[in-house]
């Protein structure tokens, strides 16, 4: 039988759970979900074509955003790490000048679709390869978190790597203007909020056919 358990709180507590629905209401009023379903294809088709339907999918996100404000977003994609003890996450650095030219290409109507293929594959190798060094550990980017909390747990100054504008333009110190991440190929679905006041959160699940 189940047992319920009975907590004891006091003012201390009643008033922290105040704030943080009042932060929870704050933040919900200043954000938009939706949840939507493409449904042309799925997995079986793209495997049909030996491509891997995650890349393919960072690939349609990277051109949708560069369609819809003529720019490259830096994007954050999770990268799966459990094959290390205690292994969690590393980051995958989407926006690669692969995926760029081949955004590019796509909104050229002077080039050719052959052009536009090899350049879909260039970029589509790219991320394999960007995703694979980034499961096997050879990210930068917990690499480069670890310096910065070294620094600060000795007291040292902020590595100037840190305080760099190239460094936060691309999506370093929680500013990647699109997270995103695959939640597998199962009906479970979910999601969290963008990182940036601009930017959007991307959570997809990918089915044999949508």
């Amino acid at each position: 039988m189940p047992l319920e358990l009975i907590f004891t709180t006091d003012d201390v507590i009643a008033k922290a759970q105040d704030k943080a629905e009042d932060i929870y209401f704050t933040n919900a009023k200043n954000m938009e979900v939706l949840s939507a379903r493409f449904t042309l294809y799925g997995k079986d088709e793209l495997r049909k074509h030996n491509l891997h339907p995650d890349t393919s999918c960072q690939l349609a996100i990277q051109l949708a955003y560069y369609t819809m404000y003529s720019k490259p977003g830096p994007c954050y994609e999770t990268a799966a790490t459990r094959k290390f003890y205690k292994g969690r996450t590393e980051t995958i650095r989407s926006t690669t000048p692969e995926a760029v030219e081949w955004c590019k290409a796509m909104l050229d109507p002077q080039v050719s679709i052959g052009e536009r293929q090899t350049l879909f594959q260039v970029a589509y190798n790219k991320h394999n390869t960007i995703m694979q060094e980034a499961t096997e550990g050879q990210g930068c980017d917990r690499h480069l978190f670890g310096i910065y909390c070294t620094a600060q747990e000795m007291g040292l100054p902020t590595p100037d790597i840190f305080l760099h504008d190239a460094y936060t333009k691309s999506g370093g110190g929680g500013n990647f203007v699109l997270s995103t991440s695959v939640i597998g190929y199962t009906p479970v679905h979910g999601g969290v909020a963008a990182m940036t006041q601009d930017g959007y959160g991307i959570f997809y699940r990918i089915a044999k056919d949508q």
